[in-house]
């Protein structure tokens, strides 16, 4: 009997470390793959909830990545750390306003900026997306960018 149960567990454990393998990749590769590409710049715009139902759309200059997965103002293409302001350095203050929440609104809050969700027009489709504005909404991020530089190194 306990034959049998060896192998078993063996493949079990075998399949546990693939399936975790496989779900780190699927979620690090698209943005990894999305970092190396370079952003294109151009006339785009975005719409953002107002009320149930209702949308208040504005045109924007924006960089994207090709594939509408990560989104920038123009200003913030060639070297997005320039762009943001100095971290919030008191833990206190920002362990208080980000018990909840997700990772890249807490990353965003940190940057002092305001996270939002908005729709992005792109390739003929609007993307629903994550963004971090700073400067009354003239400068804006993408969330997981916001991670990533959050993170550090």
């Amino acid at each position: 009997m306990k034959s049998i149960l060896k192998p078993m567990y063996a493949r079990l454990i075998m399949l546990k470390w693939i399936t975790k393998t496989l779900l780190a990749l699927s979620l690090t590769l698209p943005v990894a793959l999305a970092a190396n590409e370079k952003l294109t710049c151009g006339d785009g715009k975005w719409r953002k909830q107002v009320a149930v139902g209702k949308f208040e759309e504005e045109k924007i200059q924006l960089c994207h990545d090709g594939g509408g997965v990560h989104f920038t103002s123009p200003d913030c293409a060639e070297d997005t750390k320039k762009c943001l302001p100095k971290p919030r350095e008191k833990k206190d203050e920002l362990r208080l306003k980000t018990e909840v929440g997700s990772p890249g609104f807490k990353a965003c809050d940190k940057y002092t900026g305001s996270p939002v969700f908005v729709d992005v027009w792109f390739k003929e489709k609007w993307h629903q997306t994550a963004l971090c504005l700073f400067n009354k909404g003239k400068t804006f991020v993408d969330t997981n960018e916001m991670i990533k530089i959050s993170r550090g190194p």
